[in-house]
């Protein structure tokens, strides 16, 4: 999506998307990240509203402290929250599922940036 139709959507400056975009590129590189909530959705939004990230796969601590120290040492004027998919619980999946953007495609296998319950391993 061009700069100004996803800042638009997100309803921050067109400045404010670039360095949420490039602080993922930087630190979550070739991992699909989507923006869920009120800032995705548009509804209850508030002008301080954070933004609320989710990541395919696990999101180790080390990954999650960098992106969040940058962008809370950046000019944005909003609290970014960032989760991991896997092993988040179903009910808040779902929740994600219902209304959920693209921000970031990923490669390899996680480049359809699928939403679907992580398979569970049988039970012996």
């Amino acid at each position: 999506m061009p700069l100004t139709n996803m800042a638009t959507r997100l309803d921050i400056s067109e400045a404010e998307w670039q360095i949420v975009a490039e602080t993922l590129a930087r630190y979550l590189p070739g991992r699909c990240v989507w923006a869920f909530g009120s800032r995705a959705t548009g509804r209850h939004l508030k002008k301080y509203s954070d933004l609320d990230l989710a990541v395919a796969g696990e999101l180790s601590w080390a990954d999650k402290g960098r992106v969040l120290d940058s962008l809370d040492e950046s000019p944005v004027h909003f609290k970014v929250d960032l989760v991991g998919l896997q092993g988040l619980d179903q009910d808040f999946r779902r929740r994600i599922e219902r209304d959920f953007v693209v921000l970031q495609r990923g490669t390899g296998d996680e480049e359809t940036g699928d939403l679907e319950p992580q398979a569970t391993a049988p039970s012996s």
